[in-house]
């Protein structure tokens, strides 16, 4: 910053030429802060004639802007807003006129103060003021008087070395704003029709002695300037570079959901002929619940899904960046015309956080005025209206990213903008149409926020990239081409084309959308796009019920029985009271603390060691139980071997969607005497493995819980259990006529020799043969009986079945037990839990009132005596009330 200072007198300063301009751009870098002192010398000794008994000035009202607006100059016509100043000192109509060039990318910031008294004296006003709004006005109406007013217009305070000017002081004259036919300062109103051009007045009674007299003056005193830092990131031909100007391949994560709810997410359907999407969940749990429990939901909804925590939490995994999907209702009222300050308090609030943690963010208009495509995650009432009435919202889109522009120009913690999410063009309308608005937007955003990406998202979801949309890299820098990739392959071939994109154009590639697939393909897919150096974002951070995501939040009491009320639109409808419950226990079950980490994804992801070394899900001890579905994390090969292992094509990974995220299928299981889950849909030579710490020398006998509807194909045996690479048992577990009528089989294994690390593998020699758990029993080197003898416990009967309040249930045991019951829904989610009860030896009876929704549930009754604990599972009917 040079130190400039100047003193204008009898003269403006008046716009300068674009050429100007643009070298400001470019090489007055920053923001500069001015402050303004507002001074009056008008007084009965400069201007004697006629001097008014009550001389004062109007507030200030002004603007900075560039050269392609003017708000006055002399020889032009007053607008409404000028002359609303000069004959009443109202400032109302120019700052509209100020904010209309705002919303045209012609004015920055709005320039207002107090007015002034009698004289002498002053006021002090502080403004922002950055390249190319580099221009500034400001007016005060000089008060009584017919129309006159003080001010400058157009004044550049860029030197012509592009420096900003350290003070500027310019002589304040008076103007006459050619819209009342007054003479003097107390003239009564003669309203000038047609309007005359703005003049200065050079005679009485400015005019004394001769000379026309100033009546105050404006200074402007440089404060600061905020440079920007080297903190923001660029590209270099194929490549994007961090704030510190080097390489990076990216890895991040998306918070889909948070400020755009899709129903998928949150397992909530929608009436047919209605998206999924904000504006259809909102609608119809306004007809459940109503307008009020509706907002409460939404305002804990946002509170909940992403907190600060969260933002660590994603910090503490290893992402390097969030990708923030929102709504642009977020940030604009269409209907108003109204910018949404809540919504900018919310994002600065975010910003804070990533800054805080480190995290650089690409904001990404999720949902476009009108609608990008015709899906829920568009927000679309099922018509792309972006594309087919782009005069309408084509200008809402570049209005709002124009805005934000304007307020994060100078944040390096912001990567770029993301700016249409997966459009779809509707068909018979031109790729050129997407090309184009693309332009338009970069047009108006580039000069506001030169600093920042622009992520380019190609046609059909972010896969397809025509001649119109790559040209504009020939036109633009700092461009990026974002692409979506779901449920195809993890190889080279998948994306060749995007690659060789990349090479003909010299463009970096982003991979802006990927997931809801398997572990298997989560490390496949890291591993390629490092290999060819292509930043990633993973969808999505949070999802109700989930094995996709890294967090899985659960279901609440009370949400599913609205869920399902929503899924089959028939059958009980919960009350506004209950369904508003449910709701609300969904939203503050989105909180962090309640929800479950998927550690195998963050494996995935994260672990250099995924694909070559296996590590435990669970600490195993033998003897003990093995839960069979807790077998180690580790990739395919590694962990487990699996004939499908992702979505790809027909193949489906884990067939169940149930508690892991590998190829393994697992289901929800109702074995009596096993675990909530159990392996499934297995096929020959599949296999699966355990780290086990053997406690001791022993033999062993293995209680194994098997269940089959088909027997497999008959080879006799279905189960080849092994131990660091020795067969230690094979078993047969048959027929037992379905898939969830389990039976216990039983094999001894050799002597096993104590040590911690050992391998256990169970390989199904046979196909279709679900397997629970294995109970390890230590057997005695020489006596080949168990320890242990169950004591001979009977669950006798559970009545009424189905029941609406309570349920009896009475058993028998010959020795002192203590009795605990757990009852679990459908999808093996506890729902109630008795306290523990102690009964001695007889028969005995008790009674449960689970406060539940109609549906089945699974009874899981345990009694532990003075030996191993038993467990009976039945199913139980709640009728409706």
């Amino acid at each position: 910053m040079r130190e400039t200072s100047f003193k204008i007198q009898r003269c403006l300063f008046c716009c300068m030429a674009s050429a100007f301009l643009f070298s400001s751009m470019a090489m007055a870098q920053g923001t500069a802060t001015y402050e303004l002192t507002y001074t009056s010398t008008w007084t009965a000794d400069t201007h004697p004639t006629g001097y008014p008994p009550n001389p004062h000035f109007s507030p200030l009202i002004g603007g900075t802007h560039n050269d392609a607006v003017q708000f006055w100059r002399t020889g032009a016509t007053a607008s409404d807003g000028i002359k609303s100043m000069a004959e009443l000192g109202a400032t109302g109509t120019l700052r509209s006129e100020i904010d209309q060039a705002k919303g045209d990318n012609n004015a920055d910031a709005i320039i207002s103060g107090r007015g002034l008294g009698r004289p002498p004296t002053s006021t002090k006003v502080t403004f922002d003021i950055r390249p190319p709004w580099n221009l500034v006005t400001v007016t005060s109406m000089l008060a009584p008087s017919p129309d006159w007013f003080v001010g400058v217009s157009g004044l550049n305070l860029l030197d012509e070395d592009m420096n900003w000017i350290d003070t500027l002081e310019v002589d304040l004259f008076v103007y006459d704003a050619g819209t009342d036919s007054g003479s003097d300062y107390t003239s009564p109103n003669q309203p000038t029709n047609p309007r005359e051009n703005i003049k200065r007045i050079t005679e009485s009674p400015f005019l004394v002695d001769g000379e026309v007299k100033p009546v105050g003056t404006f200074r402007f005193a440089l404060q600061t300037v905020r440079l920007p830092s080297d903190g923001y990131f660029s590209v270099d031909g194929t490549e994007i570079l961090d704030g510190s100007g080097q390489p990076i391949v990216m890895k991040g994560v998306g918070l889909g959901g948070w400020l755009l709810p899709e129903g998928y997410m949150l397992h909530i359907s929608t009436p047919p002929g209605t998206t999924d999407g904000p504006s259809g969940i909102r609608n119809q749990m306004i007809d459940l619940v109503g307008e009020a429990n509706t907002e409460r939901f939404f305002e804990l909804f946002t509170e909940k899904y992403v907190q600060e925590k969260d933002i660590e939490a994603i910090k503490d995994w290893g992402f390097d960046h969030i990708r923030l999907p929102f709504h642009y209702r977020l940030f604009y009222d269409p209907e108003m015309d109204a910018w949404e300050e809540d919504g900018f308090e919310l994002l600065d609030t975010f910003l804070e956080w990533c800054r805080k943690n480190d995290l650089a963010v690409l904001l990404d208009m999720h949902a476009v005025p009108g609608a990008q495509s015709e899906g829920g995650i568009a927000d679309s009432d099922g018509e792309a209206r972006l594309w087919t009435e782009p005069d309408k919202y084509w200008p809402q889109t570049i209005k709002i990213w124009r805005e934000i522009a304007r307020r994060y120009s100078d944040d390096p913690i912001i990567m770029g903008y993301d700016l249409i999410n997966e459009p779809v063009l509707p068909e018979g309308i031109p790729g050129k149409d997407l090309a184009d608005l693309y332009t338009q937007i970069i047009n108006a955003v580039q000069p506001i926020s030169p600093n920042h990406l622009f992520f380019l998202e190609g046609n059909y979801w972010a896969t397809s990239f025509d001649e119109h949309l790559r040209d504009i890299s020939n036109h633009r820098d700092n461009i990026v081409y974002a692409f979506h990739h779901y449920w195809k392959g993890a190889d080279q071939g998948a994306i060749q084309y995007l690659l060789n994109m990349r090479s003909e154009d010299q463009v970096p590639l982003y991979l802006g959308e990927t997931g809801e697939n398997s572990n298997a393909w989560f490390y496949a897919m890291t591993r390629l796009v490092e290999e060819h150096r292509i930043g990633i974002n993973w969808w999505t951070h949070k999802k109700i019920e989930t094995i996709t995501s890294p967090l899985s939040s659960p279901f609440a009491r009370g949400y599913e029985a609205v869920i399902t009320y929503w899924r089959n639109r028939q059958g009980p409808k919960p009350s506004a009271e209950a369904a508003a419950r449910g709701l609300l226990a969904m939203a503050q079950n989105l909180e962090l603390d309640s929800a479950k980490v998927n550690r195998g994804l963050l494996a995935a992801l994260f672990d250099p060691e995924y694909g070559t070394k296996q590590k435990p899900f669970k600490k195993h001890e033998l003897p003990g139980i093995i839960n069979a579905v807790d077998y180690d994390l580790g990739n395919q090969g590694v962990a487990y071997n699996d004939t499908d292992v992702w979505r790809v094509g027909e193949t489906t990974g884990n067939r169940g969607y149930n508690y892991r995220n590998d190829g393994v299928d697992i289901q929800i299981s109702t074995d009596p005497e096993g675990f909530g889950y159990n392996v499934g849909w297995t096929n020959r030579f599949e296999w699966i493995e355990y780290t086990v710490d053997i406690l001791e020398d022993a033999a062993y006998e293995i209680d194994i819980r098997g269940a089959s509807a088909s027997g497999g194909d008959r080879t006799g045996t279905d189960l080849i259990l092994s131990m660091d690479g020795e067969r230690i048992g094979e078993i047969e577990v048959g027929n037992t006529g379905g898939w969830q009528n389990w039976v216990t089989r039983r094999v001894r294994t050799p002597e096993l020799k104590a040590g911690g690390g050992r391998v256990l593998r169970v390989t199904f020699a046979d196909q279709e043969v679900n397997l629970n758990r294995m109970t390890f029993h230590r057997v005695s080197p020489v006596n080949v009986e168990t320890e242990r003898t169950l004591i001979e416990l009977e669950l006798l009967a559970t009545y009424p079945n189905p029941f609406t309040e309570e349920v009896n249930i009475s058993f028998s045991t010959p020795e002192l037990v203590s009795v605990s019951a757990v009852l679990y829904d459908v999808l093996g989610r506890q729902v109630f839990e008795s306290e523990e009860a102690s009964y001695g030896a007889g028969k005995h009876e008790f009674s449960l009132a689970p406060d539940l929704a109609p549906g089945v549930y699974i009874l899981r009754l345990q009694l532990m005596g003075s030996q191993e604990p038993q467990m009976f599972t039945r199913p139980l009917v709640v009728g409706g009330r």
